[in-house]
């Protein structure tokens, strides 16, 4: 039997929503991809420019993560990524924008936030993110992240924040890891 114009369209529409999905998506955590993120990123900056928003960078890094896939089993570091970022998705607000950007590396945007409240928030994360238990045959262990801020600036592009939050990140790990530092402009 022969399908109808509406129910061929309807069919259609469904598909490019999952390829929508699919494209913006990271298919491990279900949170945005490194692309979609930066999209994201790019339309904020518009934002930021447009009504002299003040919005704070995060770059968040799982500490010793190939350590844990190395003992644990990739399986078991994926569990750990999945738990992660169901921890950063439920305390983030709806105008955030959060996403993977690389293997254990993931950023966030923290919208109309000063980076004394990104400190605040980072911190609270970190602590909430210690308390994550993989459980692995009658082991557990749990996780520790460090988190790189820097604030937002209307007239550079998103990968120079990006740098900078990164070069906050790449301190807080020569520090011993499992803290939260902040590169100020």
């Amino acid at each position: 039997m022969n399908k109808s114009l509406i129910e061929l369209s309807k069919e259609l529409e469904e598909k490019n929503k999952l390829l929508e999905k699919l494209a913006s998506t990271d298919s491990l955590t279900g949170i945005y991809n490194r692309r979609f993120f930066v999209e994201l990123a790019k339309k904020e900056l518009y934002e930021i420019k447009r009504y002299n928003k003040t919005d704070t960078l995060l770059i968040l890094d799982v500490d010793n993560f190939k350590q844990i896939n190395d003992e644990y089993g990739h399986m078991y570091g994926d569990k750990a990524l999945k738990a992660f970022s169901k921890v950063c998705s439920s305390e983030i607000r709806g105008g955030d924008i959060f996403g993977r950007i690389g293997g254990e590396e993931f950023a966030i945007i923290l919208t109309n936030t000063s980076i004394n409240n990104a400190v605040t928030f980072a911190e609270r994360l970190r602590n909430l993110v210690s308390k994550i238990e993989i459980e692995v045959q009658n082991k557990k262990f749990s996780l520790t992240i460090s988190i790189g801020i820097t604030n937002i600036l209307p007239d550079e592009s998103i990968y120079k924040v990006m740098s900078m939050a990164d070069k906050a990140l790449y301190e807080a790990k020569g520090k011993g890891r499992n803290r939260v530092e902040i590169l100020e402009r």
